[in-house]
């Protein structure tokens, strides 16, 4: 089964709907397991069978698959009454101990990729602002993204967890959810210069009608095979495969025909 994409494993402890409307913070937990590939199927299992402390959370994580446990229109258990109620939850492989460098591992940098792509889809969706809340900004109602401990702080007693912890690297996190919701534009290829070719065999002379000659100097070649001439009179660029009527595509085997005066047609 799938939800949005990814696996769904419905757990067994949420609340159908929310009260009241939409979601608006998005909170980062960590599982307090150790770093593996597979802890996020094995505590979506965990969820779906029921811990004995019914929680649950919207998204489990790690380094090589995101599955859904709680779709964004229910009410996942995690983070006390006031954090259950406005939250999309997403829990990471990992401790709320880990340091700076821990979270720069390649088993992390890989995780939070992967928890980015799912940030951004809620935060289009929802409307979700690329903030991160103070306590009391969550006190005051404000939409972004929150730790689990910022709502420990702000409601004290509703919630005692600390995840993600001190070092979780909130600065870039927020900078690669922004960077898949608005993709820099692909930069425009550079154009390569035509190369100025000159030689004493280079042929001048082009015929171009039964009664009148003009000169015309190679002065290089496209990509595409296309010869590039410059008409000395009147010195204007000339791409001879363009001028229909006139010239007829010019290829390399017919250009040493040019040197001769022979009208190509």
């Amino acid at each position: 089964m799938t939800y949005q994409g990814y696996p769904f494993l419905q757990a067994a402890d949420y609340a159908h709907g929310r009260q009241p409307g939409q979601p608006t913070v998005i909170i980062i937990h960590t599982m307090e397991v150790p770093q593996y590939s597979g802890a996020a199927a094995d505590v979506a299992s965990v969820f779906h069978h029921g811990p004995a402390n019914p929680s649950s959370a919207h998204a489990c994580v790690d380094d090589t698959i995101l599955i859904r446990c709680v779709t964004d229109e229910d009410t996942a258990y995690q983070a006390g009454t006031h954090g259950n109620r406005v939250g999309l939850g997403i829990e990471h492989a990992g401790y709320a101990s880990m340091t700076t460098s821990w979270w720069r591992t390649p088993f992390s940098t890989k995780m939070l990729a992967r928890s980015a792509h799912q940030a951004a889809t809620w935060c289009s969706r929802w409307g979700i602002p690329l903030v991160k809340l103070t306590p009391a900004g969550l006190q005051a109602g404000h939409s972004g993204f929150a730790g689990h401990h910022d709502f420990t702080l702000a409601f004290p007693g509703d919630t005692t967890h600390t995840d993600p912890g001190l070092y979780f690297p909130w600065p870039s996190y927020l900078a690669q959810v922004a960077a898949i919701l608005h993709p820099a534009p692909a930069p425009l290829p550079v154009p390569k210069p035509i190369p100025k070719l000159r030689g004493a065999d280079m042929p001048h002379i082009v015929r171009v009608g039964a009664d009148r000659t003009a000169n015309f100097e190679l002065v290089g070649v496209k990509g595409d095979g296309t010869l590039v001439l410059w008409k000395v009179s009147e010195e204007t660029a000339l791409d001879v495969r363009a001028q229909q009527g006139t010239y007829s595509e010019c290829t390399t085997e017919e250009f040493g025909r040019l040197s001769a005066g022979a009208t190509i047609h």
